[in-house]
């Protein structure tokens, strides 16, 4: 399972670790949030790809998901199939929400995550 950890410290751009993340085709995978910034009160994660199904639901694949952090301060996610083997590369936004659901500006952050699977 690969975890993803995001901190928000009180000023400032959010810090990842690990950016770039490297996952295997199938494997679980966890962000975790921390936050030194009471404005936050939720989070946005969204694929610029929306091919890049991270979100599996019983009403389909997601290519974006919300999470109110008063509920939980956690995101899962499952890495797609990349068909034929080899690797794939997805650029994603994490932003951060006032109240309202507004992004905060200084907040948001763009890294990446590599699907890997090996070659049949």
């Amino acid at each position: 399972m690969a975890e993803i950890h995001v901190f928000f410290p009180p000023a400032g751009p959010p810090i990842v670790r690990n950016d770039p993340e490297a996952v295997m085709a199938g494997e679980q995978i966890e962000w975790r949030f921390h936050s030194l910034r009471p404005a936050i009160k939720a989070i946005r994660i969204e694929f610029a790809d929306k091919s890049a199904g991270f979100f599996p639901t019983p009403g389909g694949v997601l290519h974006k998901l919300d999470k109110d952090l008063g509920k939980a301060r956690f995101v899962w996610g499952t890495a797609p199939d990349v068909p034929n083997g080899g690797a794939r590369g997805d650029k994603y936004s994490i932003m951060a929400l006032d109240a309202k659901g507004a992004p905060i500006v200084d907040a948001c952050i763009d890294p990446t995550i590599i699907t890997e699977k090996p070659r049949p």
